[in-house]
């Protein structure tokens, strides 16, 4: 089975409503896609927050032509690790995966299609993975008054907050001891998610806990 790192940037935060801008799909340094594709509906928000420019993003290809690109490029027999699972009405889904179906389906591509065409196993959260080791005591989470002194948030309701932060940033700063690379860029997302995954499952005991 492949391992496939996965994070998406969109125009919202609704998984069932927004539109993948661009995505970053990583195996390893040699074998990775990077999708982009333009936007039925523009949003300010998506701009402000992942400083793409509407007129970058109307320069993208069509979004037929990147998700056909996509499938090609995609091998058989895999899972996605991204970082968030997310709670919705419809339950506790993994986030960016919920995002990439629902864009295939919009496509025409049946319900299950991953799962069917190209034996899809099922996701994993690494935002779970680093949960389960923070409650091992395998590192220290920083709270979330300290992410925001830190710049790795920029939330007000961070600003003054006792809870431990379990943002990707946040994770990365508590394992590394360093500020993460560009957020809200999916490549530079992916490649930290990867350097965290591979930390949290580097010693046996770890391994046997998370895996």
């Amino acid at each position: 089975m492949i391992d496939i790192y996965l994070d998406c940037e969109t125009t919202g935060l609704n998984p069932y409503c927004s539109e993948v801008i661009e995505a970053f799909f990583y195996i390893d340094e040699s074998n990775s896609f990077h999708l982009k594709c333009k936007p039925l509906e523009w949003s300010e928000e998506a701009e402000n927050i992942h400083k793409i420019p509407y007129s970058v993003a109307m320069s993208y290809p069509e979004k037929k032509d990147a998700f056909r690109d996509l499938l090609k490029w995609l091998p058989k027999d895999f899972r996605f690790l991204s970082w968030v699972n997310k709670n919705t009405m419809l339950g506790h889904i993994n986030f960016d995966l919920a995002l990439i179906v629902n864009e295939l389906n919009l496509l025409g591509c049946k319900n299950y299609y991953l799962e069917n065409e190209y034996n899809m196993k099922p996701a994993i959260s690494v935002l779970d993975l680093a949960k389960k080791a923070a409650f091992n005591r395998f590192f220290t989470p920083i709270f979330g008054k300290d992410a925001y002194k830190l710049g790795i948030t920029d939330r007000i309701e961070s600003k003054t907050s006792n809870r431990q932060s379990f943002s990707q940033g946040s994770v990365y700063y508590a394992l590394f001891g360093e500020l993460p690379p560009n957020a809200h860029d999916a490549k530079d997302d992916v490649l930290a998610m990867v350097k965290i995954y591979n930390k949290l499952v580097s010693s046996k005991d770890e391994n046997q806990l998370l895996i």
